[in-house]
């Protein structure tokens, strides 16, 4: 996901005036679908041109600006139930629950086992993005500490060195598998517990 404020050509009688416009790609790579791309300002219909290049535009109805909020809005919800499910996976791995968790998460929207794949390549990225969502929220008058939190375990998790690993090597899909390795990775860098 991205979001990004610019301009565009538009023509006004005889003349191309440059006017701005917001857009967010609400999508993973694309991979044989098509990317959704959702566009606001007073001519966001200018990138009609984008569709037969594989693009699903749909125009907001909100001024510039609205599209980069769309991406905050969505990111920010998404990368936040990353985090909280890779937290409390770690947590049910040292009390030995993580059966159970798998067992109760089952029954929760999707899952969580959609993480574990996403992780290597995604995981710094992830922390940025929470660092920019914390400062959006607190511009919008409220408290950004839950994304605080989410990027410093997303940042943490970006140095283990398996899962700099994992960027370019076979990556497990399975959540545990996934938790493990994390687990390995930050129980060795913390050294011996008493």
């Amino acid at each position: 996901m991205g979001a990004a404020i610019g301009g565009v050509l538009v023509r006004h009688g005889g003349l191309e005036v440059l006017t701005s416009l917001d857009a967010a790609i609400q999508s993973p790579p694309p991979r044989g679908s098509r990317l959704i791309l959702y566009a606001s300002g007073p001519h966001a219909t200018e990138l009609e041109f984008l569709r037969p290049a594989g693009f699903d535009l749909r125009v907001l109805s909100g001024p510039v600006g609205q599209g980069s909020a769309l991406d905050m809005v969505v990111g920010g919800a998404s990368k936040l139930f990353e985090a909280a499910a890779l937290q409390v996976y770690l947590g049910a791995r040292r009390w030995g629950l993580v059966d159970v968790l798998e067992d109760r998460a089952a029954r929760l929207v999707g899952g969580v086992a959609h993480l574990a794949p996403l992780m290597p390549s995604r995981v710094a990225r992830w922390a940025e993005e929470m660092v920019e969502t914390a400062a959006f929220t607190r511009e919008s008058g409220l408290p950004g500490g839950l994304f605080d939190g989410a990027a410093e375990l997303f940042a943490l998790v970006a140095g283990s060195e398996r899962v700099r690993d994992g960027a370019t090597a076979e990556w497990p899909a399975s959540q545990r598998a996934v938790v493990e390795l994390i687990a390995a990775d930050l129980e060795q860098a913390a050294g011996p517990t008493g």
